[in-house]
Formats: structure tokens, C-alpha cells, sequence
């Protein structure tokens, strides 16, 4: 496993939840045998659910570690329950019980017993028959033959179109980039941009950054970032693992969906259908957006340039919202290049998709993005204290 470290603590990339989660005993047990579902047993990752909440009627009894499942969407069942214990914790009759009792729950017949050591495995040939062991875990293709299932489809990568920019016909894709008041070149900008974020047979080897060190580009991940109103942004995100100079490893995500216009709402009032440039960084457990661009009011349009840029706006939590001047200060004591003309200068790209990693100022926008929103969270902190 890749060990990478947060905020002073080893911590790891989860191939299941993509995140980055805090190295424990009992965690690195768990990492390393999802790894092992992955590339020995040949299970799908988009199969494997980590901390699963177990009821039995409306009653919580647990939450087990790892569930294997077959199928997708409303067909999808679960099909093998993992339990992983520190390697210093015996499988004792405790262990087995409980797990036992996770299986009765979720119906499932077959189980695996861990602490890092040799994986006990247990099977029972239906719920009213006793687990009996098994000399060795089957494959995922051996398990769905033997029950007479079928695999879940992974989830499609996106693709263009041969001749390039595929535009907003791929509706499956794109719907939801742009905002409904957003201006058509805005828009357009908007989904060559986010076009080229989900295409990941382009992947950014290298990058030059000044804040964080470049690690990786990780792909795809489909999830939800809150914001300060108590909403939410879900979407597919490109993510990145960058290695920060105050906190460590760090995974910055970037998307760009378009938001909801609204009238007279009794929370968002009336709001217009702007285009929003996403930027969030994971802290473990919690995730949030560290900036929210709209780029209906943040691009300046010249020739055949386009320039996205911020004015330093930002909510600090319970302190509200800050002085634009502090942040912008703030930016350029440590990065006195994005700053111009008093403000922050993202990047600068010709108008016009197709945009592939490639395109010139392209990494230079992605690098910026994830140096403002580092900085951005290195202010918020200094705001808490």
C-alpha cells in the first residue's frame, strides 16, 4: 500500500471510497485487503462498500467493515461480508458472533474473517445451515458463476468523439455544467473544460505548482461536497493528490456544475443559474468546497483569451465572511504571481474547445486551482484561531 500522511499522520488513498483515510491497525488491515479483493480475487471496485450500516428491522446493530456486492443500481445484493480486526485482536467466538449476526442481517452466506494474518473464510449453503470453513476465498468470477449471477457493469469512462469536442449533445455526461443564465461563451468554455476533466485516457503526469508538490492524477470520482448554506454539489469530480507544504498529502478535487436559479426560495432567495468552477480539498472525514467560482461573473473575455480570476471572497466557518483585501494580501505574501491588478489571477486559455490536458494554459489552471484553494484553507485556519 501507498502510504501517504495528513496533517502529521500516515494515512492512504481508499481504492473503494476515494479518499484519503487515516492510517489505523485496524484501518491498514482493511486497506490491504480491499487491495487484495481488487488484484487477486478480481472484484470490481465499484463492488466494494467499506463501513456498511447494518439494521436489523429499523434497528441499528453495527456497521461492518467491508461488504462485497454483485449486480448494480436497484439490482445490486450483497454477496460477501468482511470483518477486519487490529492485528493484535484474536478472532475470538465474540468476532465470529457478531459477524455472523451482520450476515443473518444482510443475507449473505459467505464471510471473511481477518486481522492481517491468514483470512479465516466461512461459508453456509443457506441462512438456516451453520458456516462451515473454507480452505481459500474463490474468485469474484468463481462466486457469481457458482450463484448464477452476473457481474456489475463498470462504471463507462467518458469518451469524445472522434473528431474531438463532443459538446452538449453528450447530454448523460454533461447535463448540468452550465447554469441556464449563464452567457453561450461562457457556457461553451465551461463544457470544453469539464469535457476535458472526464476524459481520463488524458492523464496529467506532471505538473509544476508552487504551494504543493504535484503526486498524482487519480481519475474519476462521483460524490457530494456541502457548501456554506447547507446545500450540496454532486457530480464527477477529476481528483488529484498533491503533498502540501503545512499539512501533507492532500486530495484536491476540481468539477464544474452548473447551479439552480431560483425565485423567491425561502433559503436561497432569488439566485440566478450561474456556472460554478469547483474546487474541494478532503480532510478525512470532513470534505468541503475551499473555493466556489462563478464563472458567469469571474472571466474576462479578450480576443481569443479567456482569463479566469477571483476576487479573494470567502466564508471562514462561524466567522462569516472576511475581508477580500486580507485574502488577496494573504495570496500574495505567499504567491505574489497570482495576484494582479488586486486579484487573483487563475489562469488564461484560448476560447474555443476541444481543451485536452495538453492545451496550453491548461495545467497552469489546474495548478493554480489547487495552490489558491491550499492557500484559501491555510487562511481559514489562521481566521479559527
Amino acid at each position: 500500500m501507498e502510504q501517504l500522511v495528513r496533517n502529521g499522520a500516515p494515512c492512504i488513498l481508499c481504492a473503494s471510497r476515494k479518499k484519503l483515510i487515516q492510517l489505523t491497525p485496524e484501518e491498514g488491515v482493511r486497506q490491504d485487503f480491499i487491495q487484495k479483493l481488487i488484484e487477486v480475487y478480481g472484484v470490481p471496485p465499484e463492488n466494494i462498500q467499506v463501513e456498511v450500516q447494518v439494521y436489523e428491522g429499523e434497528t441499528r446493530i453495527g456497521r461492518t467493515d467491508i461488504v462485497v456486492t454483485h449486480g448494480v443500481g436497484s439490482d445490486e445484493q450483497p454477496l460477501l461480508v468482511v470483518e477486519c480486526k487490529r492485528p493484535d485482536w484474536p478472532l475470538i467466538d465474540t468476532v465470529h458472533k457478531q459477524a455472523k449476526r451482520y450476515c443473518d442481517a444482510l443475507g449473505v452466506n459467505l464471510l471473511v474473517l481477518t486481522n492481517g494474518l491468514q483470512p479465516v473464510v466461512l461459508y453456509r449453503t443457506d441462512p438456516a445451515a451453520d458456516f462451515a470453513p473454507l480452505t481459500k476465498l474463490p474468485s469474484y468470477s468463481a462466486l457469481l458463476e457458482q450463484k448464477g449471477l452476473r457481474p456489475a457493469k463498470p462504471t463507462p469512462e467518458f469518451q469524445r468523439e472522434a473528431d474531438g469536442w463532443a459538446g452538449p449533445a453528450f447530454y448523460h455526461w454533461l447535463e448540468g455544467v452550465a447554469g441556464v443564465d449563464t452567457p453561450k461563451p461562457i457556457a461553451l468554455f465551461a463544457y470544453g473544460l469539464m469535457e476535458m476533466l472526464l476524459d481520463t485516457r488524458d492523464r496529467l503526469q506532471n505538473l509544476e505548482t508552487k504551494q504543493a508538490t504535484f503526486v498524482r492524477d487519480c481519475g474519476l470520482r462521483y460524490t457530494t461536497f456541502g457548501n456554506v448554506t447547507g446545500g450540496s454539489w454532486t457530480g464527477r469530480y477529476r481528483y488529484f493528490i498533491f503533498d502540501d507544504m503545512t499539512r501533507g498529502h492532500s486530495v484536491v478535487s476540481i468539477s464544474i456544475l452548473g447551479k439552480a436559479k431560483t425565485e423567491n426560495d425561502p433559503v436561497y432567495g432569488n439566485s440566478k443559474g450561474e456556472t460554478m468552477l469547483l474546487v474541494a480539498i478532503d480532510d478525512f472525514e470532513k470534505t468541503h468546497h475551499s473555493l466556489q467560482l462563478a464563472l458567469d461573473r469571474f472571466i474576462t473575455i479578450t480576443g481569443n483569451r479567456i482569463e479566469v480570476w477571483h476576487d479573494g471572497t470567502l466564508t471562514a466557518g462561524k466567522n462569516g465572511s472576511v475581508k477580500r483585501s486580507d485574502v488577496i494580501d494573504f495570496v500574495f505574501e505567499r504567491q505574489p504571481q497570482l495576484v494582479r491588478e488586486g486579484r487573483i489571477v487563475l489562469g488564461s486559455i484560448e476560447t474555443g474547445p476541444p481543451y485536452t490536458i495538453q492545451t496550453k494554459g491548461v495545467q497552469e489552471l489546474i495548478g493554480n486551482l489547487a495552490d489558491y484553494a491550499i492557500l484559501r484553507d491555510q487562511f481559514r485556519r489562521t481566521v479559527g484561531k
